[in-house]
């Protein structure tokens, strides 16, 4: 929320915690999204598309928000960067739903 009196501490602890959050996005890339790609599992694809596809624009408009003096190229990388966020968190969530859907169909079925 705009001019919360906590709105400071919250964009500063994100701009902290941002970069651990891109390396994140990394080792699940590797350790998750390459394995299961490679290994021919389709359950979770689309989403998992999505997210690869959602996490680059959401990235690089963190990194241009902050960067960006001109106030139309701010209100640009803030609109980017927030609707990027938001989608990757529907498609994250969405993911996580397939992903426990199918370990429970595996399961159920041995």
């Amino acid at each position: 929320v705009v001019n919360h009196p906590f709105q400071p501490y919250f964009l500063h602890g994100h701009v902290v915690a941002a970069p651990l959050l891109v390396l994140c996005l990394g080792h699940f890339g590797v350790r998750h999204a390459y394995l299961f790609w490679s290994s021919g599992i389709q359950e979770g694809r689309k989403t998992g598309l999505g997210l690869v596809l959602l996490g680059l624009p959401m990235v690089m408009s963190g990194y241009f928000l902050q960067v960006s003096v001109h106030p139309v190229w701010r209100t640009v990388w803030l609109i980017v960067h927030l609707s990027t966020s938001a989608g990757w968190i529907v498609a994250c969530g969405l993911h996580v739903v397939i992903h426990v859907l199918a370990r429970r169909k595996v399961v159920a079925s041995t």
